[in-house]
């Protein structure tokens, strides 16, 4: 039973670092940084505030998958930047009038 726990201990251990290092490996592929998908959505948005930016890979594509609110929270935008070009795309946005 020790052994097993052992075991499976070292499975998960092994399986974070090799996660890790493949979220590293995708932000290197990465011409767009993160700060630099940060500023492009801003211009989206004038005042706002991020959210969220996550580096995504669908269909050998790379994008930097952003969200951004208002100040006063009544405006969300998401949106799509291509992390080769800076181009963006897919945008939706939500307005609350509370």
């Amino acid at each position: 039973m020790k052994k097993l726990l052992l075991s499976v201990a070292a499975l998960l251990l092994t399986a974070n670092v090799a996660f890790a290092d493949g979220g590293d490996k995708k932000e290197s592929e990465a011409k767009i940084t993160r700060e630099q998908a940060k500023e492009i959505a801003l211009q989206q948005l004038p005042g706002g505030k991020i959210h969220d930016c996550d580096l995504e890979k669908r269909k050998d594509k790379l994008y930097w998958e952003v969200e951004v609110k208002s100040e006063d929270g009544k405006v969300k935008k998401e949106m799509k930047i291509d992390a080769g070009t800076g181009e963006v795309s897919d945008i939706k946005e939500d307005k609350h009038d509370d």
